[in-house]
């Protein structure tokens, strides 16, 4: 009897050693856009950071998906979709519940096709507020799920064919949102050089950039020390 219950002692011990070094691991779920789906993208390099550091517990970017509107996101959370990964079924809700760290880029695409071809201001801001309208109505959804860390980033100009007043706009109120809801927003429009773009799309250079915005958020946030 005392051999069993040492055994089980031990047993024990381990157990929680285990818990405690999968919960220093990263749940990393990315709900992004084109940007964050292109080779070589900022979600692939946050995920090779986080592996090469061993923090890496599972990556998730399925639900990702070329110009995410918004609304597709909010719609995707209230329906739970699900998908089918190496066999095993994942659905959003759960992996938002399960994410320490939620990375979320929508809208870009969307918005820029908007605001190139729109010449009308008050049409432009009308627009820009419907998204940022969505975009708090899917923050306040996400945070129901996800009581981790959440990034949010901003829109950018591609190749500064949009009047920057509108990108400022969008990206100020994006923050205060964020700001509202105690989660990071990150704005790397401002850090966008020429060289940076491809056919209106934000090339390797470029998402390196974006990707150590992330790093330095991640080091300041979820990975200090």
């Amino acid at each position: 009897m005392k051999k069993f219950l040492i055994l089980i002692s031990i047993l024990f011990v381990v157990f929680l050693i285990y818990l405690s070094y999968i919960d220093q691991k990263v749940y990393f779920l990315s709900l992004s856009d084109q940007n964050g789906l292109s080779k070589n993208n900022y979600s692939l390099k946050v995920k090779n950071y986080l592996q090469k550091k061993d923090l890496l517990e599972v990556y998730l970017s399925e639900f990702s998906e070329p110009n995410l509107r918004t609304t597709d996101l909010i719609y995707k959370i209230k329906e739970n979709e699900k998908k089918t990964i190496q066999g095993k079924d994942h659905t959003i809700k759960n992996a938002l519940i399960k994410a320490d760290l939620v990375l979320i880029s929508v809208g870009n695409e969307d918005l820029q096709k908007q605001l190139i071809l729109e010449q009308n201001r008050k049409s432009n801001y009308d627009y820009i507020d419907s998204y940022i309208k969505d975009a708090k109505e899917l923050i306040h959804l996400i945070k129901m799920y996800c009581k981790e860390d959440i990034f949010f980033l901003g829109i950018y100009n591609p190749e500064i064919k949009i009047k920057e007043e509108y990108i400022t706009y969008v990206n100020q109120e994006l923050k205060k949102i964020c700001d509202q809801e105690n989660i990071s927003f990150i704005d790397y429009d401002p850090y966008l050089k020429e060289n940076m773009y491809e056919n209106m799309q934000i090339n390797e250079s470029g998402q390196e950039m974006i990707y150590y915005k992330i790093k330095n958020q991640l080091e300041n946030t979820l990975l200090k020390s």
